[in-house]
């Protein structure tokens, strides 16, 4: 059974950030990370967009696995990992609400992933003892 409190501080703590680190993986299993804007949806899911001529969109259709640093100013980060699928309607995201996505939209480029979490640590090494904990979907 999940925590209520860790949920909540992992949910806080996610929608108090618009940037991440994503890790992706070649088709040679090389890794790759790039940072990236991200907004999220319920149950941990994030959503993002990319071009479908950036080496992450390759990457992702070939291998959907990704992980994620969240926040690492203030000694404070989330870990994420997870599986993406883009989205085939951007209609469905809803992103119109989102100033700095409403651009994107309508480019003929542009590519919508959603990912669901697998795995989430929280740590928080501001203070003595350090906060961390693990969060298994």
């Amino acid at each position: 059974m999940k925590d209520p409190a860790q949920l909540k501080i992992v949910e806080d703590f996610i929608k108090a950030h618009q940037w991440a680190v994503l890790a992706t993986v070649t088709g040679n299993g090389l890794p790759q990370a790039a940072a990236l804007g991200f907004f999220p949806k319920e149950n941990f899911k994030l959503i993002f967009g990319t071009f479908d001529s950036s080496r992450k969109y390759h990457n992702l259709k070939a291998n959907p696995n990704v992980a994620l640093v969240i926040g690492w100013d203030k000694g404070v980060t989330v870990q994420y990992e997870g599986v993406a699928h883009e989205i085939e309607s951007a209609e469905e995201l809803h992103l119109p609400k989102v100033a700095s996505a409403v651009k994107y939209i309508s480019s003929y480029e542009e590519r919508f992933f959603e990912i669901t979490p697998k795995w989430i640590k929280y740590s928080d090494w501001s203070h003595d003892p350090r906060a961390e904990f693990e969060i298994r979907f």
